[in-house]
């Protein structure tokens, strides 16, 4: 196999610096007020074995100096160019990069995020080798201080093909950094949904719903590797939990009366889950009335499921899963000084078994006539210009 397995593409062959061509790869990168983590991120973007990329910033209206610091390193490094605009969250900064590039493979890159240097490389073959159908590709991820230093690793997933009802189950992707999709599918998907902010105030479950337009139409690739380090910031928006929570309830409600949701078991699962994860942070917040209402939502959709949930061993699961078996041994080191296949355990709850067994009974694409979904929520948006 060549160094890329991208150089197989004409496009890409023979490529001699200093040429002028069409990137194989955009990297979308948008930021607010990250002036603490800015320059890092966009370092181990620049440290990138595969060479043949864009980097497109957008500036969601930051108050800090993060405008000051990616100019300045766009300067010194001419695949990335920047953009400024009002703030709009970070959906319509993500679609604003989406449109301002023509690459075939577009992969996001968080402003407090990092990458391994073999992250393009790696993702972009695992695309390509998947084929034409394979409409996106992910990795693992370890979580990582302010420092860079690894703290856990996240649980890690190898789900593989159609795998649209197991993604519906839980997020195997992980987060908006580990992933890289093919931009004809993502421009079909209408990119990055925007009403999660506009219309609810609860941004932060855009990538998932991304992810899962993408798993609708076509298959997935992963990469069994811990190439992300995911930082976690203190008030960032996925320290805010709650609101992380309502964001997966109403990123359901939005697949369900645009894409479809496949098998109507499977999605009550997963709703009558996101519901119940709701109830348990609203009472951790004394919204009592709130939580409530999310616990008889969650009891509605899925009795069996919540109960096991709040009480049974699922609870005991996800603490394992998330803080005893992720654990990493030692003092902490910086995140690139790990060999990125070191510790890469896959975890199968039933669910996810029985999930898996329908996305591999699947054919083709979803197919929003014949889901057995209600569709009285019918949403239409205007998808990014191509």
């Amino acid at each position: 196999m060549p160094k890329h397995a991208l150089d197989r593409d004409p496009q890409t062959a023979d490529f001699h610096p200093g040429e002028i061509r069409t990137p194989s790869v955009a990297v979308i990168v948008p930021v607010f007020d990250a002036a603490r983590t800015i320059a890092a991120t966009l370092q181990s973007l620049s440290a990138q074995t595969f060479r043949n990329f864009e980097a497109v910033v957008v500036d969601d209206g930051s108050t800090d100096e993060t405008l000051a610091i990616v100019t300045d390193l766009a300067i010194r490094d001419s695949r990335i160019r920047v953009i400024a605009q009002p703030n709009a969250g970070v959906a319509a900064a993500r679609n604003a990069a989406l449109r301002a590039t023509r690459a075939p493979l577009v992969a996001a890159l968080d402003a407090d995020d990092l990458w391994h240097p073999t992250f393009l490389e790696k993702l972009a073959a695992a695309l390509h080798d998947g084929g034409p159908t394979t409409t996106l590709a992910y990795a693992g991820s370890r979580v990582i201080d302010m420092q860079g230093r690894l703290l856990r690793n996240a649980p890690a997933h190898d789900r593989v093909g159609w795998a649209f009802q197991q993604l519906l189950l839980q997020n195997i992707v992980g987060n908006g950094s580990a992933m890289m999709f093919r931009r004809e599918y993502a421009l079909r998907a209408a990119g990055y949904d925007s009403r999660l902010q506009l219309e609810h105030g609860t941004q932060g479950c855009e990538d998932w719903l991304l992810a899962l337009r993408l798993a609708s139409m076509g298959r997935i690739a992963p990469v069994p590797e811990y190439l992300v380090g995911y930082r976690s910031v203190p008030g960032s928006m996925s320290e805010n939990t709650l609101r992380l929570r309502r964001s997966r309830v109403h990123a359901l409600e939005y697949l369900r009366a645009g894409t479809g949701c496949g098998d109507l078991k499977a999605f009550h699962w997963a709703l009558g889950t996101a519901h119940a994860k709701c109830f348990l942070h609203e009472l951790l917040a004394r919204q009592l009335r709130p939580a409530l209402s999310s616990l008889a939502m969650a009891l509605r959709l899925d009795p069996r499921g919540t109960l096991a949930l709040l009480f049974g061993p699922s609870r005991l699961h996800w603490l394992w899963e998330n803080y005893v078996a992720s654990a990493v041994e030692g003092p902490r080191r910086p995140f690139m000084e790990y060999d990125p296949q070191d510790g890469f355990v896959t975890f199968r709850s039933r669910r996810d078994v029985r999930a898996q067994r329908w996305d591999a009974a699947r054919t083709g694409p979803i197919d929003r006539t014949q889901d057995e979904t209600p569709r009285e929520l019918s949403m239409k948006r205007e998808p990014p210009t191509a």
